[in-house]
């Protein structure tokens, strides 16, 4: 080449520089042409080459010049690795050092510029390492030239699903330069062969300054994998792998003395090896004796350690070995962290050119690339596989070839489907074992601790294994002709200092193709981007120069092509769809759907019956955002409003449901969407979606639900609409319309207007005037019109008070009107006529100072009659009705009862406070309160009036309800009471049980019947009052028994019943306290002293007694035998029992005193037996017992001696009188009695 022109010298070296490249990345088809295409563009890099040449023959080249070349020389290099695999770092050291050798043969005076070296490492590098080149062109190379290594990422990804741990392996380590043992992580890219079987994983490593002990058993002079090393993959005598690198070197200790030095058989034959460019591969400059790096022994014995480096590899066991000056220094059995899945072959072998020609396909773990598998596979099987794959044009057919290749690929072929447990096809867990470098065990559930995979681990291998799936077919279809015609069709420019693609003529190729069938072209686009994707980096960049082609904001082919694969589908569910770095199309495909987007030039996708769908995207100023809808949905069908807060734009497209919500895009600036596009083409931009919001919160804003609205205007006109339920419409002014149909239910008209303005109330059909009643608030400050429909009401505030509030007329469905003022005099006639009727249910109403006619129609309704000569009607069962009525003087209000109530049925009563009458008819829950009616003198009604003509005026109703009062507030219950009366006379009947009774004076009587149990009366009486006890039927002088309290101060009185208690408080120890006379009800009474007296009865014996009173009421009870009393005056008491025998009395008294004779059980009126003694003189009684008698001394022949009455047992009693006359009717017998007053 030294004898041809500068020119050819130059076109020479960049097609060997492209050729090599080509050849070293393992990139050939169409990608090799778009290499080839991109050297045949490089007319300006070979100007520059030559341009340089020519300098440099006149001796005018500077290191610039050089620059300049070699950045061009670089974006050759790195845009075709760039264009091919998406990595610089591509080209063996090999390929670099034959490409050195090209230049430096060629331009032999760039050794003053670059050292041989750094020339090599340059080219291996894609140029994009740092060189002495001019300040600023290093920014420009590292611009120029990509470093992402897609298939490592895809397999990353991979890994992750198949939750793979990373493994380990253990080496001995030497710290050679004596500041402890360091390492490297997988990070730095070191691929190592430790488990022997053809495939360098990545690995840790060794760190600078160390070494790894080594043995190079197979003498081929490089340490070919773990086997030659001390670790867990070392092989020991017996067959089995070592424990440790200790353990290894142990069985090199010949001579059993616990150290591995000279007089060990093979101390000589052990070596280190500092990888000193930590590549893995070892050279023989890195490999050195023990000798020679001072090392005199190594102590076997090792202490167990558990530490984790920063590299993140483990350090298990330590120990030390010694140098020649006798210092000592670290050895240690270091657990690289390794990763089975990064792998690099080991061995590739030579293919031949046939299989050179066929695509190859990268692969990982344990599985070699596609063409070296072809050219290791004897059978031809896994090569015809690939061939009737790429000889099938139809794309979609051949994809059932893939399974087929992916097991011959893997070499699982002959794996029984049904052997790892069922859930999954066994080959498929097989390839994905061979791809990650390891193999499956489930770890938990369902076959755990074997190789077979659960239920749900079998969906997640079943993922993995359809993405190799996916990547394997997308690299061999993206040499099909389908899409390699099209990608041959890409041309490549360079400029400014980077190469590119030109799409223009490919993408004519691909409208022609959806031009034919849109959905066709669609999906062949969608295909076509997949597939250059998953092909590597060079077919993404592809990708994105044809989707810099499209245009987004098109409709059509444009769209499509700018988007085919930024789609993220939801399904017709709800879903979630979040963005992730780049372009998206989202479409949700309905349900309810939320979209994520975090900014880039995003679109949404809308179609008619989506239902919900919101958005909340904050975008860049420079990206375009856009909602695009499908076929249906047009700029005419739009309605834009706000969420509630104001902060967000709301669509509709006027289907049911469809719902499309903008987050933030009116409070934000940059969120949302800046454009609609429509499937016509047409679009609407952000500012005219708020146009249209503004227009139609002018327009429709006024327009309600058949729910619950709350609907504002402007002070422009619009037509307001609450379409019913319960609406609140504020007008705001202006000559606003709102309209109401019959069951609309209520509606509020807030509306303030202009002098001028004629706001109109629209009724619908159904509504007339006849039909309306008007009425107002309770406040009195608004109008309600009513259209006579159950919950049917309009209500306008402030319409009275204010002179332009409401509306200014209401127009019917005729075209008749009513103007305000009509409206007005309708509630005043309504009030006048219908504001005093109520309903069945509880009503509160309210009167004026005018005549009116109430009917609460029952419940519990209240009336306030405010004057004037109302009439308020109550029939039977209308319940509780309070009449609240000041009227004036003159006035005449009537409470008007209907049929079925009459006077004879009517109890008046008052309230607790005394305050108001009660009226009762008598029917359960039947009351009227006329309130005020007793402490004011015109409140309540004047009249009461009955259906029969009778009434009552205020003052009977007044008599009746203390004649009431009178009769019944002083009675008690069969419970316990306590009753109070006043200094008036008032019978008080506790009715019984343990009651109460204050009588507080007058000449009050206490009732009390048998079986009423206990009485307290606590009475204290004036002078001249006189109270008594009365006792009713079964209660008779002869039970009474008269006691005192155990503190002597109030009498008992117990009347035979048991339980039966009458005490008369303090009556003992006070003058007028408890009462001054007990009475029976036949007529008969004792006075208190003769209760007093019961008290202190004197007692006889059985035998004969003499028994002498005072001149005080006394009581005597003899008990039988031959008895004489000598009363002494007074109202005494004498007791006779039957079987008491013969009883004398000799008693006087004065005409205000009444001794009384009582008899006891069995003496009756009916066998008394009234005759003279023999003188004439006394009365005798015979009772109708044997020897039974009793002699009253003189009571025949002096006034004033005797008894003056007889009490029987049984309530019935005789006065002297009929004693008397009983004697005269019988004639005088001597029956012992003489006229010295004895009894024989």
């Amino acid at each position: 080449m030294s004898n041809a022109s500068n020119f050819e010298k130059a076109t020479n070296v960049l097609q060997f520089v492209a050729m090599q490249t080509v050849k070293y990345t393992g990139v050939g088809g169409v990608f090799g042409q778009a290499a080839t295409a991109l050297v045949t563009g490089q007319i300006g890099a070979t100007s520059s080459i030559t341009d340089l040449l020519d300098k440099v023959d006149k001796g005018e080249a500077t290191a610039g010049d050089v620059a300049d070349v070699m950045l061009d020389i670089g974006a050759v290099v790195g845009g075709i690795t760039a264009l091919t695999t998406g990595s610089t770092v591509v080209l063996t050291g090999v390929a670099a050092l034959g490409l050195t050798k090209l230049l430096y043969e060629n331009f032999p005076w760039l050794y003053q510029y670059y050292t041989e070296g750094q020339m090599e490492r340059a080219i291996e590098s894609g140029f994009n390492t740092s060189m002495p080149v001019e300040p600023g062109m290093e920014g420009l190379l590292e611009e120029s030239l990509g470093t992402t290594d897609s298939f490592s990422k895809f397999i990353d990804s991979l890994k992750i699903k198949f939750g793979q741990a990373l493994q380990t392996v253990s080496p001995l380590i030497l710290d050679l330069d004596g500041n402890g043992v360091s390492t490297l992580g997988l990070s730095k890219g070191v691929h190592f062969d430790h488990d022997a079987n053809g495939f360098r994983e990545g690995t840790g490593w060794a760190g600078a300054g160390d070494a790894l002990l080594v043995l190079d058993k197979n003498h081929n002079g490089l340490i070919d994998d773990g086997a030659e090393l001390f670790g867990n993959q070392s092989v020991l005598g017996d067959g089995t792998k070592a424990e440790n690198g200790f353990e290894a070197l142990k069985q090199l200790d010949s001579n059993r003395d616990g150290l591995f030095d000279s007089s060990d058989k093979m101390f000589t034959d052990v070596k280190v090896w500092e990888d000193l460019n930590f590549d893995g591969v070892s050279q023989s400059n890195e490999i050195l004796s023990l000798d020679a790096v001072e090392i005199s022994k190594i102590y076997l014995d090792y202490q167990s350690m558990a530490t984790i480096d920063i590299s993140g590899n483990q350090h298990l066991q330590a120990g030390t070995f010694a140098r020649s000056d006798g210092t000592v220094a670290a050895i240690e059995d270091i657990w690289f962290v390794s990763n089975s899945a990064d792998t690099i072959d080991a061995h590739p072998v030579p293919v031949s050119n046939y299989i050179a020609g066929m695509p190859d396909v990268k692969a990982s773990g344990n599985v070699h690339s596609l063409r070296q598998t072809m050219q290791l596979d004897s059978t031809g099987k896994l090569l015809a596989l690939v061939e009737n794959f790429m000889n099938n044009p139809d794309l979609h057919q051949s994809g059932e070839l893939i399974d087929d290749i992916m097991f011959a690929w893997a070499g699982v072929e002959a794996v029984d489907p049904l052997s790892r447990g069922g859930y999954l096809d066994a080959r498929k867990v097989a390839v994905v074992e061979a791809f990650m470098g390891q193999s499956f065990v489930q770890g938990s559930g369902e076959y755990v601790g074997t190789f077979n995979p659960s239920l749900y681990s079998s969906k997640i291998l079943s993922q993995i294994y359809d993405s190799l799936k996916e990547y394997a077919e997308a690299s061999l279809n993206v040499n099909k002709s389908a899409y390699s015609d099209i990608i041959v069709q890409v041309g490549v420019v360079f400029e400014g200092g980077a190469a590119s693609f030109d799409v223009s003529v490919a993408a004519s190729a691909l409208e022609a193709i959806y031009t034919t069938d849109p959905a066709v072209g669609k999906k062949f686009l969608e295909g076509f981007y997949n597939t250059l994707i998953a092909a590597g980096s060079g077919g993404t960049a592809l990708v994105e120069a044809f989707k810099a082609y499209g245009n987004p904001t098109e409709v059509g082919f444009g769209f499509d092509l700018a988007t085919a694969n930024q789609w993220v589908s939801g399904t017709t569910d709800s879903n979630t769809l979040n963005d992730t770095v780049g372009n998206h199309v989202f479409d949700g495909r309905g349900g309810g759907d939320w979209v994520n987007a975090t900014g880039g030039n995003d679109v949404s996708i809308y179609k008619a019956g989506y239902g919900y769908l919101e958005i909340n995207n904050n975008y860049a100023s420079g990206d375009y955002a856009i909602l695009k809808f499908g076929p249906g949905v047009m700029a005419s069908s739009l309605a834009v409003t706000t969420t509630e807060s104001g902060n967000s734009l709301v669509i509709t497209d006027g289907i049911d449901g469809d719902e499309i919500v903008l987050d933030y895009s009116l409070s934000l600036q940059d969120y949302g969407i800046k454009t609609i596009l429509f499937d016509d083409g047409s679009t609407l931009s952000k500012q005219s979606l708020i146009a249209l919001k503004d227009e139609w919160i002018n327009t429709k804003i006024a327009t309600g639900t058949f729910g619950n609205d709350t609907l504002t205007g402007t002070a422009a006109a619009q037509h307001f609409d609450g379409r019913g339920g319960q609406d609140i419409v504020t007008g705001n002014g202006g000559n606003d319309t709102f309209t109401y149909n019959p069951g609309y239910g209520y509606l509020e008209i807030i509306n303030g207007y202009s002098v001028g303005e004629t706001p109109v109330l629209q009724f619908g059909p159904g509504i007339t005037a006849a039909s309306l009643s008007v009425t107002t608030t309770e406040s009195g400050n608004s109008l309600i019109l009513n259209d006579g429909m159950s919950g049917d009401m309009i209500v306008l505030d402030y319409s009275l008070i204010n002179q332009n509030y409401g509306v200014e007329f209401v127009r019917f469905d005729d075209g008749s009107t009513l103007p305000k003022q009509k409206l007005i005099a309708l509630k005043d006639e309504w009030l006048n006529t219908k504001i005093a009727t109520g309903t069945l249910g509880n009503d509160t109403l309210t009167g004026t100072a005018a005549a009116q006619h109430f009917d609460g129609k029952g419940g519990q309704d209240v009336i306030t009659g405010n004057g004037g000569n109302d009439t308020f009607t109550y029939n039977p069962g209308y319940g509780y009705l309070e009449i609240i009525n000041g009227y004036a003087a003159g006035d005449a209000p009537v409470l008007q009862f209907g049929p079925g109530i009459t006077a004879g049925m009517l109890e008046v009563t008052a309230t607790a406070s005394g305050n108001s009458i009660i009226l009762s008819d008598g029917i359960a829950g039947d009351m009227i309160v006329l309130d005020y009616s007793i402490s004011q003198a015109n409140y309540g009604v004047r009249l009461v009036q009955f259906s029969d003509g009778t009434s009552f005026v205020s003052e009977q109703l007044l008599a009746l309800k203390d004649e009431w009062l009178n009769l019944t507030k002083y009675t008690g219950t069969a419970g316990n009471d306590t009753l109070s009366g006043d200094s008036s006379s008032q019978t008080i009947d506790g009715k019984g049980g343990v009651d109460v009774v204050y009588g507080n004076g007058g000449n009050d009587v206490f009732f009390f019947d048998r079986g009423y149990g206990y009485l307290e009366i606590i009475n204290s009486y004036r002078d001249g009052d006189s109270p008594a006890l009365k006792f009713g039927e079964g209660v008779a002088i002869s039970s009474l028994s008269v006691t005192a309290t155990g503190s002597g101060n109030s009498l008992i009185l117990t009347d035979g019943t048991d339980g039966d208690m009458v005490v008369l408080d303090y009556s003992q120890i006070w003058t007028n306290y408890g009462v001054t006379s007990v009475s029976f009800l036949n007529g008969t009474s004792l006075s208190k002293e003769q209760i007093v007296a019961l008290k202190d009865i004197q007692l006889g014996t059985s035998a004969t007694d003499t028994l002498s009173g005072s001149a005080a009421a006394q009581a005597f009870d003899a008990k039988g035998g031959s008895d004489v009393i000598h009363g002494g005056g007074g109202s005494d008491l004498f007791k006779f029992n039957s079987g008491y025998g013969t009883l004398e009395i000799d008693a006087f008294f004065s005409g205000f005193e009444a001794p009384m004779l009582i008899l006891g059980e069995g003496i009756t009126q009916s066998n008394l037996v009234a005759q003279a003694s023999q003188s004439g003189t006394d009365l005798i009684l015979f009772t109708g017992g044997q020897g039974d008698s009793i002699l009253l001394d003189r009571m025949l022949s002096d006034t004033g001696h005797g008894v003056k009455y007889v009490q029987f047992a049984d309530g019935s009693a005789m006065t002297a009188a009929q004693l008397i006359d009983l004697a005269h009717l019988n004639p005088i017998q001597l029956i012992g009695a003489t006229d010295s007053h004895s009894v024989a």
